[in-house]
């Protein structure tokens, strides 16, 4: 997946990219020009990649660095492009609209990698809950790259993704919730209730 026409709009406004003119048949660069604006280019693009691979990192996206590993700059010719070839950088990027299914096994397989869940039966629970979680709510977009590219262009970098944090108290009174719910279960069962 290429997301690096970007970089290239950056450079077009600094100017590094020369109107398609000549004058009096000579190239509107000199060639000496041409080789400082591909290490600039290049320079841009390693920038770019590594802003990025610093943002999953700092905000505990990439568990098993391989979307990190994915992300490389390839150069052809006049042109330098940043690619993230990894299958689901696209999902972490834009994330997942609600009703959208997932892959189960490659989702099971980042339960028991993420999470370090080893038991079977509690591993395909907790895929299941994850599973219907990604379908009612989606899966909200990080923007790694977009936010990468312009903390390059600023010259800053990339700064964590926030959550807003809740009070500690309504974080003990969802607790409270919880324990009154599953005492209300237990009596249910106990006593037969039958609505």
């Amino acid at each position: 997946m290429s997301l690096f026409k970007a970089v290239e709009r950056f450079a077009n406004k600094l100017g590094s990219n020369p109107p398609k003119k000549t004058v009096l048949n000579k190239p509107y660069l000199l060639p000496e020009n041409r080789e400082e604006m591909l290490k600039m280019k290049v320079e841009i693009a390693n920038e770019v990649m590594e802003a990025s691979k610093d943002f999953l990192d700092q905000n505990d996206i990439d568990f098993t660095m391989k979307l990190s590993d994915s992300i490389n700059v390839e150069i052809e010719g006049d042109t330098v492009t940043v690619k993230v070839n990894a299958p689901y950088a696209g999902v972490v990027e834009y994330g997942l609209a609600p009703g959208t299914a997932v892959n189960v096994d490659a989702l099971r397989k980042w339960v028991e990698g993420k999470l370090g869940v080893t038991d079977p039966d509690e591993a395909k629970d907790v895929t299941w809950k994850i599973f219907n979680k990604i379908r009612s709510e989606g899966i909200k977009p990080t923007r790694f790259f977009k936010k990468s590219i312009n903390a390059v262009a600023k010259g800053t970098k990339p700064s964590r993704v926030t959550r807003k944090k809740k009070s500690k108290f309504m974080r003990n009174l969802k607790k409270a919730l919880r324990m009154v719910k599953k005492i209300r279960k237990h009596i249910r069962i106990g006593k037969r209730y039958k609505p």
